[in-house]
């Protein structure tokens, strides 16, 4: 069964050791590209263990491939553009 949660908006300092156990092991990830470069380093430091993640991207955001290449475990990598194009990329496990 997934489960989903959905954070509108956090504080990455306030609990740090709270959110480290909740986010350390995620397995899918979906979010909005268009985030604060200082939540997508803290994720990318936080969240290895993502196996699906799905990217809204609107704008240029280098921190996301920081948070691509942090994953040992991605298999699937689904890119939504504004423009209302979709990439999805399955990386072949090695």
């Amino acid at each position: 069964m997934e489960e989903s949660l959905e954070v509108k908006g956090f504080r990455m300092e306030t609990n740090v050791k709270q959110v480290r156990s909740c986010l350390s092991e995620i397995e899918f990830l979906s979010c909005n590209a268009n985030i604060n470069d200082d939540i997508v380093a803290g994720l990318a430091d936080i969240c290895k263990s993502i196996k699906k993640l799905e990217l809204f991207i609107n704008d240029d955001n280098y921190g996301i491939i920081r948070l691509i290449e942090a994953q040992q475990n991605l298999f699937n990598l689904d890119l939504k553009m504004h423009q209302g194009k979709t990439y999805t990329k399955v990386l072949a496990s090695q």
